[in-house]
Protein backbone atom coordinates (compact mmCIF):
# COMPACT_ATOMS: atom_id res chain seq x y z
CA UNK A 1 0.00 0.00 0.00
CA UNK A 2 2.95 2.21 0.52
CA UNK A 3 3.94 1.93 -3.08
CA UNK A 4 0.69 2.67 -4.20
CA UNK A 5 0.35 5.63 -1.80
CA UNK A 6 4.12 6.99 -3.19
CA UNK A 7 2.86 6.11 -6.89
CA UNK A 8 -0.26 8.03 -6.94
CA UNK A 9 1.32 10.92 -5.14
CA UNK A 10 3.56 11.52 -7.87
CA UNK A 11 0.93 10.93 -10.40
CA UNK A 12 -0.79 13.88 -9.15
CA UNK A 13 2.08 15.63 -9.16
CA UNK A 14 2.47 14.95 -12.67
CA UNK A 15 -0.63 16.26 -13.28
CA UNK A 16 -0.36 19.34 -11.51
CA UNK A 17 1.69 21.01 -14.86
CA UNK A 18 -1.81 20.14 -16.87
CA UNK A 19 -4.36 22.28 -16.48
CA UNK A 20 -7.24 19.24 -17.69
CA UNK A 21 -7.42 16.89 -14.56
CA UNK A 22 -7.27 13.27 -14.36
CA UNK A 23 -10.13 11.98 -12.47
CA UNK A 24 -9.51 8.33 -12.94
CA UNK A 25 -6.24 9.22 -10.49
CA UNK A 26 -7.97 11.47 -8.26
CA UNK A 27 -10.73 8.97 -7.81
CA UNK A 28 -8.27 6.47 -6.91
CA UNK A 29 -6.33 8.49 -4.49
CA UNK A 30 -9.62 9.51 -2.62
CA UNK A 31 -9.98 5.31 -2.34
CA UNK A 32 -6.64 4.66 -1.29
CA UNK A 33 -6.84 7.65 1.26
CA UNK A 34 -10.51 6.17 2.78
CA UNK A 35 -8.91 2.59 3.12
CA UNK A 36 -6.00 4.04 4.57
CA UNK A 37 -8.09 6.22 7.05
CA UNK A 38 -11.05 3.80 7.79
CA UNK A 39 -9.52 0.85 8.34
CA UNK A 40 -6.26 1.74 10.14
CA UNK A 41 -6.26 -0.98 13.71
CA UNK A 42 -2.89 1.26 15.05
CA UNK A 43 -1.63 4.73 16.35
CA UNK A 44 -1.60 7.05 18.79
CA UNK A 45 -5.34 7.87 19.61
CA UNK A 46 -7.09 4.56 17.41
CA UNK A 47 -7.70 2.53 21.01
CA UNK A 48 -9.28 5.19 22.72
CA UNK A 49 -11.44 5.75 19.67
CA UNK A 50 -12.38 2.68 19.41
CA UNK A 51 -13.37 2.24 23.03
CA UNK A 52 -15.14 5.92 23.26
CA UNK A 53 -17.29 3.80 20.24
CA UNK A 54 -18.34 0.81 22.33
CA UNK A 55 -19.71 3.01 25.43
CA UNK A 56 -21.80 6.08 23.03
CA UNK A 57 -22.86 2.39 21.61
CA UNK A 58 -24.12 1.61 24.90
CA UNK A 59 -25.52 5.27 25.92
CA UNK A 60 -22.39 6.12 27.70
CA UNK A 61 -21.43 10.07 27.52
CA UNK A 62 -17.27 10.26 27.60
CA UNK A 63 -16.56 12.87 24.58
CA UNK A 64 -17.01 16.71 25.34
CA UNK A 65 -17.74 16.91 21.89
CA UNK A 66 -21.66 16.17 21.70
CA UNK A 67 -21.94 16.00 17.86
CA UNK A 68 -19.42 13.27 17.66
CA UNK A 69 -21.00 11.84 20.39
CA UNK A 70 -24.48 11.86 18.94
CA UNK A 71 -22.84 10.13 15.32
CA UNK A 72 -21.38 7.32 17.28
CA UNK A 73 -24.78 6.84 19.28
CA UNK A 74 -27.22 6.21 16.20
CA UNK A 75 -24.60 4.57 14.35
CA UNK A 76 -23.21 2.37 17.02
CA UNK A 77 -26.35 1.73 19.15
CA UNK A 78 -29.22 1.82 16.87
CA UNK A 79 -27.64 1.20 13.13
CA UNK A 80 -25.39 -1.85 15.20
CA UNK A 81 -22.28 -0.53 13.05
CA UNK A 82 -18.83 -1.72 13.81
CA UNK A 83 -16.33 0.41 14.64
CA UNK A 84 -14.50 0.18 11.30
CA UNK A 85 -17.42 0.92 9.29
CA UNK A 86 -18.39 3.63 11.70
CA UNK A 87 -14.81 5.20 10.22
CA UNK A 88 -15.75 4.60 6.95
CA UNK A 89 -18.68 6.14 6.93
CA UNK A 90 -17.08 9.27 7.73
CA UNK A 91 -14.31 8.73 6.21
CA UNK A 92 -16.33 9.20 2.35
CA UNK A 93 -18.40 11.82 3.68
CA UNK A 94 -15.56 14.00 4.92
CA UNK A 95 -13.56 13.06 1.47
CA UNK A 96 -16.24 14.37 -0.28
CA UNK A 97 -16.73 17.41 1.47
CA UNK A 98 -12.73 18.41 1.25
CA UNK A 99 -13.15 17.29 -3.00
CA UNK A 100 -16.40 19.59 -2.99
CA UNK A 101 -14.34 22.27 -1.72
CA UNK A 102 -11.62 21.84 -4.03
CA UNK A 103 -14.09 21.64 -7.39
CA UNK A 104 -16.48 24.33 -6.33
CA UNK A 105 -14.03 27.43 -7.28
CA UNK A 106 -12.47 25.34 -10.31
CA UNK A 107 -9.23 24.39 -8.48
CA UNK A 108 -6.44 22.47 -9.86
CA UNK A 109 -7.76 19.15 -7.54
CA UNK A 110 -4.39 17.13 -8.35
CA UNK A 111 -2.24 19.63 -6.81
CA UNK A 112 -4.81 19.57 -3.51
CA UNK A 113 -4.56 16.02 -3.41
CA UNK A 114 -0.43 16.45 -3.44
CA UNK A 115 -0.86 18.54 -0.45
CA UNK A 116 -3.09 17.41 1.50
CA UNK A 117 -1.86 13.66 1.55
CA UNK A 118 1.88 14.94 1.95
CA UNK A 119 1.02 16.51 5.13
CA UNK A 120 -2.41 16.71 6.54
CA UNK A 121 -3.79 13.53 5.69
CA UNK A 122 -1.34 11.82 8.30
CA UNK A 123 -3.10 13.65 11.04
CA UNK A 124 -6.50 13.22 9.97
CA UNK A 125 -5.87 9.44 10.16
CA UNK A 126 -5.69 9.33 13.77
CA UNK A 127 -7.43 12.30 14.99
CA UNK A 128 -11.28 11.27 13.93
CA UNK A 129 -13.10 14.31 15.92
CA UNK A 130 -10.32 16.65 14.27
CA UNK A 131 -10.75 15.21 10.66
CA UNK A 132 -14.80 15.59 10.91
CA UNK A 133 -14.53 19.52 11.77
CA UNK A 134 -11.62 20.47 9.24
CA UNK A 135 -13.75 19.16 6.47
CA UNK A 136 -16.89 21.19 7.56
CA UNK A 137 -15.08 24.22 7.80
CA UNK A 138 -13.51 23.78 4.48
CA UNK A 139 -16.98 23.17 2.99
CA UNK A 140 -18.10 25.98 4.71
CA UNK A 141 -15.59 28.82 2.98
CA UNK A 142 -17.89 29.21 0.21
CA UNK A 143 -20.46 30.81 2.73
CA UNK A 144 -18.22 32.89 4.14
CA UNK A 145 -16.59 34.88 1.13
CA UNK A 146 -20.90 35.66 0.16
CA UNK A 147 -22.49 38.91 1.16
CA UNK A 148 -25.87 37.16 1.37
CA UNK A 149 -27.49 37.52 4.84
CA UNK A 150 -28.51 33.29 4.43
CA UNK A 151 -25.21 32.36 3.54
CA UNK A 152 -23.53 33.75 6.55
CA UNK A 153 -25.85 32.00 8.50
CA UNK A 154 -25.04 28.70 6.29
CA UNK A 155 -21.56 29.55 7.57
CA UNK A 156 -22.47 30.00 11.65
CA UNK A 157 -24.05 26.97 11.39
CA UNK A 158 -21.73 24.76 9.58
CA UNK A 159 -18.70 26.24 12.05
CA UNK A 160 -21.16 25.48 15.05
CA UNK A 161 -21.54 21.95 13.26
CA UNK A 162 -17.82 21.32 13.57
CA UNK A 163 -17.67 22.76 16.76
CA UNK A 164 -19.66 20.27 18.30
CA UNK A 165 -17.17 17.48 16.99
CA UNK A 166 -13.81 19.53 17.86
CA UNK A 167 -14.26 22.69 19.87
CA UNK A 168 -11.60 24.19 18.86
CA UNK A 169 -13.63 25.32 15.50
CA UNK A 170 -15.27 28.06 17.24
CA UNK A 171 -11.82 29.98 16.22
CA UNK A 172 -13.17 29.79 12.79
CA UNK A 173 -16.18 31.88 13.80
CA UNK A 174 -13.38 34.66 14.04
CA UNK A 175 -12.97 35.24 10.40
CA UNK A 176 -16.22 37.08 10.12
CA UNK A 177 -14.99 40.07 11.16
CA UNK A 178 -14.01 40.30 7.74
CA UNK A 179 -17.48 41.06 6.54
CA UNK A 180 -17.05 44.50 8.36
CA UNK A 181 -16.29 47.51 6.18
CA UNK A 182 -12.77 48.65 7.47
CA UNK A 183 -11.37 44.85 6.96
CA UNK A 184 -7.64 46.43 6.46
CA UNK A 185 -7.53 48.50 9.68
CA UNK A 186 -9.07 45.48 11.92
CA UNK A 187 -6.59 43.20 10.08
CA UNK A 188 -3.95 45.47 11.05
CA UNK A 189 -5.10 45.75 14.90
CA UNK A 190 -5.20 42.51 15.19
CA UNK A 191 -1.42 41.26 13.79
CA UNK A 192 -0.66 43.68 16.38
CA UNK A 193 -2.40 43.09 19.43
CA UNK A 194 -1.18 39.52 18.56
CA UNK A 195 2.58 40.94 18.59
CA UNK A 196 2.36 42.49 21.90
CA UNK A 197 0.27 38.83 23.02
CA UNK A 198 3.65 37.20 22.28
CA UNK A 199 5.94 39.41 23.88
CA UNK A 200 3.90 39.46 26.84
CA UNK A 201 3.83 36.00 27.22
CA UNK A 202 6.82 34.91 26.33
CA UNK A 203 8.24 37.27 28.89
CA UNK A 204 5.62 37.22 32.06
CA UNK A 205 3.86 33.88 31.28
CA UNK A 206 0.17 32.52 30.24
CA UNK A 207 -2.58 34.85 32.16
CA UNK A 208 -3.56 36.70 29.48
CA UNK A 209 -5.31 33.60 27.82
CA UNK A 210 -6.40 31.42 31.01
CA UNK A 211 -9.10 33.16 31.97
CA UNK A 212 -10.41 32.85 28.06
CA UNK A 213 -9.24 28.77 27.60
CA UNK A 214 -11.11 28.17 31.16
CA UNK A 215 -14.46 29.90 29.69
CA UNK A 216 -14.30 27.97 26.53
CA UNK A 217 -12.75 24.94 26.93
CA UNK A 218 -14.03 24.82 30.78
CA UNK A 219 -12.32 21.72 33.18
CA UNK A 220 -10.56 20.24 29.70
CA UNK A 221 -8.48 23.43 28.86
CA UNK A 222 -6.77 23.10 32.35
CA UNK A 223 -4.13 21.09 30.88
CA UNK A 224 -3.57 23.06 28.49
CA UNK A 225 -2.62 26.50 30.58
CA UNK A 226 -0.60 24.78 33.30
CA UNK A 227 2.89 23.83 31.21
CA UNK A 228 5.29 26.35 29.46
CA UNK A 229 6.78 24.84 26.23
CA UNK A 230 10.79 24.88 25.39
CA UNK A 231 12.07 26.14 22.10
CA UNK A 232 9.31 23.84 20.02
CA UNK A 233 6.90 26.76 19.44
CA UNK A 234 9.63 28.80 17.57
CA UNK A 235 9.03 26.20 14.36
CA UNK A 236 5.39 26.71 15.01
CA UNK A 237 6.37 30.45 14.36
CA UNK A 238 8.58 29.98 11.46
CA UNK A 239 6.01 27.95 9.48
CA UNK A 240 3.71 30.14 10.52
CA UNK A 241 5.54 33.79 8.90
CA UNK A 242 6.71 31.71 6.37
CA UNK A 243 3.36 30.83 5.39
CA UNK A 244 2.10 34.70 5.96
CA UNK A 245 4.96 35.73 3.58
CA UNK A 246 3.60 33.43 0.77
CA UNK A 247 0.35 33.87 0.93
CA UNK A 248 0.68 37.68 0.89
CA UNK A 249 2.76 37.52 -2.02
CA UNK A 250 -0.47 35.06 -3.78
CA UNK A 251 -2.53 37.65 -3.05
CA UNK A 252 -0.70 40.28 -4.54
CA UNK A 253 -0.66 38.25 -7.36
CA UNK A 254 -4.50 37.20 -7.60
CA UNK A 255 -5.82 40.91 -7.68
CA UNK A 256 -4.25 41.20 -10.37
CA UNK A 257 -5.48 38.25 -12.53
CA UNK A 258 -9.69 38.60 -11.68
CA UNK A 259 -12.44 39.75 -9.32
CA UNK A 260 -14.07 36.63 -9.13
CA UNK A 261 -15.34 34.29 -6.28
CA UNK A 262 -12.23 32.68 -5.99
CA UNK A 263 -10.03 35.29 -5.73
CA UNK A 264 -12.24 36.85 -3.09
CA UNK A 265 -11.90 33.04 -1.33
CA UNK A 266 -8.19 33.94 -1.57
CA UNK A 267 -7.96 37.52 -0.06
CA UNK A 268 -10.47 36.27 2.81
CA UNK A 269 -7.44 33.44 3.91
CA UNK A 270 -4.60 35.68 3.72
CA UNK A 271 -6.53 37.97 6.20
CA UNK A 272 -7.67 35.64 8.36
CA UNK A 273 -3.74 34.10 8.27
CA UNK A 274 -2.99 37.48 9.76
CA UNK A 275 -5.31 37.71 12.48
CA UNK A 276 -4.02 33.84 13.48
CA UNK A 277 -1.24 36.25 15.01
CA UNK A 278 -3.71 36.38 18.20
CA UNK A 279 -3.07 32.58 18.93
CA UNK A 280 0.69 32.12 18.11
CA UNK A 281 1.37 33.01 21.91
CA UNK A 282 -0.40 30.02 22.90
CA UNK A 283 2.46 27.70 21.65
CA UNK A 284 4.62 29.48 24.28
CA UNK A 285 2.36 27.99 26.54
CA UNK A 286 1.17 24.72 25.58
CA UNK A 287 2.77 23.09 22.09
CA UNK A 288 -0.42 21.60 21.72
CA UNK A 289 -2.40 24.27 20.08
CA UNK A 290 0.23 24.29 17.22
CA UNK A 291 -3.17 22.41 16.29
CA UNK A 292 -4.59 25.34 15.38
CA UNK A 293 -2.42 26.84 12.78
CA UNK A 294 -1.91 22.92 11.68
CA UNK A 295 -5.92 22.86 10.63
CA UNK A 296 -5.30 26.38 9.04
CA UNK A 297 -2.92 24.49 6.43
CA UNK A 298 -5.46 22.50 5.29
CA UNK A 299 -7.52 25.98 4.75
CA UNK A 300 -4.28 27.19 3.01
CA UNK A 301 -4.49 24.59 0.18
CA UNK A 302 -7.07 26.73 -1.21
CA UNK A 303 -5.43 29.27 -2.80
CA UNK A 304 -3.04 27.17 -3.94
CA UNK A 305 -5.02 24.83 -5.98
CA UNK A 306 -6.84 28.26 -7.30
CA UNK A 307 -4.09 30.43 -8.43
CA UNK A 308 -2.16 27.64 -10.00
CA UNK A 309 -4.98 26.85 -11.94
CA UNK A 310 -5.33 30.87 -13.40
CA UNK A 311 -1.96 31.28 -14.34
CA UNK A 312 -0.05 29.83 -17.53
CA UNK A 313 2.05 26.72 -17.35
CA UNK A 314 5.24 28.51 -18.44
CA UNK A 315 4.32 31.50 -16.01
CA UNK A 316 7.27 31.90 -13.16
CA UNK A 317 4.44 32.66 -10.69
CA UNK A 318 3.22 29.04 -10.94
CA UNK A 319 6.43 27.91 -10.46
CA UNK A 320 7.12 29.39 -7.08
CA UNK A 321 3.92 29.11 -5.50
CA UNK A 322 3.72 24.94 -6.58
CA UNK A 323 7.70 25.07 -5.08
CA UNK A 324 6.76 27.03 -2.21
CA UNK A 325 3.41 25.24 -1.49
CA UNK A 326 5.66 21.90 -1.33
CA UNK A 327 8.25 23.03 0.77
CA UNK A 328 6.01 24.26 3.71
CA UNK A 329 3.97 20.76 2.92
CA UNK A 330 7.45 18.99 3.71
CA UNK A 331 8.22 21.06 6.36
CA UNK A 332 5.70 20.65 8.20
CA UNK A 333 5.39 17.09 7.82
CA UNK A 334 8.95 16.79 9.48
CA UNK A 335 8.05 19.14 12.03
CA UNK A 336 4.81 17.25 13.01
CA UNK A 337 5.37 14.22 12.05
CA UNK A 338 8.85 13.62 13.22
CA UNK A 339 10.18 16.05 15.43
CA UNK A 340 6.68 16.58 17.85
CA UNK A 341 5.39 12.75 17.15
CA UNK A 342 7.01 9.97 16.78
CA UNK A 343 7.05 8.60 13.10
CA UNK A 344 7.00 5.13 13.96
CA UNK A 345 3.75 5.99 16.44
CA UNK A 346 2.05 8.18 13.91
CA UNK A 347 3.30 7.33 10.01
CA UNK A 348 3.88 3.75 10.00
CA UNK A 349 1.26 2.12 11.39
CA UNK A 350 -1.18 3.32 8.57
CA UNK A 351 0.73 1.83 6.25
CA UNK A 352 1.22 -1.36 7.63
CA UNK A 353 -1.82 -1.89 10.15
CA UNK A 354 -5.20 -2.01 8.70
CA UNK A 355 -8.92 -4.42 8.10
CA UNK A 356 -8.19 -4.51 4.30
CA UNK A 357 -4.51 -5.44 4.32
CA UNK A 358 -1.26 -5.72 6.35
CA UNK A 359 -0.28 -7.63 9.31
CA UNK A 360 -3.96 -7.04 10.41
CA UNK A 361 -5.99 -7.98 7.54
CA UNK A 362 -9.39 -8.83 8.98
CA UNK A 363 -12.42 -7.65 6.54
CA UNK A 364 -15.15 -9.27 9.04
CA UNK A 365 -14.27 -6.79 11.13
CA UNK A 366 -15.89 -4.63 8.97
CA UNK A 367 -19.41 -6.23 9.58
CA UNK A 368 -19.13 -6.77 13.27
CA UNK A 369 -21.67 -5.52 15.98
CA UNK A 370 -19.90 -3.05 18.73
Amino acid sequence: MTIIFCLLFCLNLIFVRLKEQNRIVIILSYIVLIILMSGNTEGPDVETYRYYYRQASAHIFLSGDFGYYLVECLCGKYFHMSFYLFRLILSVICILLIDSAFRYLDGNRHFGMVLYMGYPFFMDAIQIRNFVAISIVLYSLRYLVSTDKMDTLKYIVLVLVACSFHAVSMLFLLFLIYQLKNKKIVNKLLFFIGCVLFFVTYRYGNFVYSFFIHILFTERGLGYITTRTGISWAGVSLLYITNLIILMCLNTVSKKKSDDDGMIVIDYLWKSNCCLMIFLPLCLININYYRIFRNIYTLNIIPYILIIQTLSRKSLYRYFFVASALMLMFAWYIYDCMLLNDFERVVQPIFEHNIFFGVDKDISLLFQKP
